[in-house]
């Protein structure tokens, strides 16, 4: 068996007292079945790609994971930063209406930045 390669960024999300786990991996299907049997984890797969996992813990305890493929395209980024945001402001009470969309659009727009932004540098240090 080929061992799994895996790059893991910490994002803190604040105000919310939240942590992203993003973890880039050769085997991103065996590095969330881990995950999952370490703690009391639900993994949702993306039904798209089938290589994108969300991981929370249930109840939410607002620890968070994306494990992705070493190079994640734009919009499974976007689809997983969408679970996150979801899941987060849902459990902080904050439910979509016209009067809080600004903050979820908000929130989608920066951790789909702070996403993007370590899988940029994490894919540029791998080519050097």
């Amino acid at each position: 068996m080929t061992p799994t390669r895996n790059r893991k960024y910490k994002i803190k999300i604040n105000p919310y007292g939240a942590e992203l786990t993003v973890i880039l991996s050769s085997n991103p299907d065996r590095t969330a079945h881990k995950l999952e049997q370490n703690d009391k984890k639900v993994s949702q797969v993306n039904p798209v790609t089938l290589n994108d996992f969300f991981i929370y813990d249930n109840p939410d305890s607002k620890e968070y994971f994306l494990v992705f493929p070493l190079m994640p395209n734009a919009d499974s980024i976007a689809h997983e930063a969408f679970h996150v945001v979801r899941k987060l402001l849902f459990t902080s009470d904050v439910k979509l209406t016209n009067a809080s969309e600004e903050s979820w659009a908000y929130l989608m727009g920066w951790v789909v930045g702070e996403i993007t932004d370590k899988v940029t540098k994490a894919n540029k240090r791998r080519k050097a």
